[in-house]
C-alpha cells in the first residue's frame, strides 16, 4: 500500500472515529435533557432544568407521550431514591 493510500485510509478513518465520538444535536436543549435523564445525575440538576426547559416550550406540556411525559416518568421514578444532596443512589 502506498503512502498516499495510507494516508487518506488514515483521514477517513480518524473522521468516522471523530464524527461517531460528538453526539449530534447536543445544542438542542430536548436531546441535551434527553442525555441528562439517561445518565446517572444530580437530581435536582436534571429537575430544575427540565423546569426552565418546559417553561421555554410550554407546547410540550401538552404532547401525549412526548419527552415531559418521559421526564414526568423519570421524576416520579427518581424521587424517592435520590440522597439528601440530590445524588441518584442505584442499590
Amino acid at each position: 500500500m502506498g503512502t498516499k493510500r495510507k494516508l487518506v485510509f488514515i483521514v477517513i478513518f480518524l473522521f468516522l472515529f471523530i464524527s461517531k465520538s460528538f453526539p449530534q444535536g447536543i445544542d438542542d436543549p430536548g436531546r441535551r435533557l434527553q442525555m441528562l435523564m439517561d445518565k446517572p445525575a444530580n437530581f435536582y440538576e436534571v429537575e430544575n432544568y427540565a423546569k426552565s426547559y418546559f417553561e421555554a416550550n410550554p407546547s410540550l406540556i401538552t404532547e401525549e407521550d412526548g419527552i415531559y411525559t418521559e421526564y414526568e416518568r423519570w421524576h416520579m421514578f427518581w424521587s424517592s431514591r435520590i440522597s439528601n444532596f440530590g445524588d441518584i443512589v442505584m442499590h
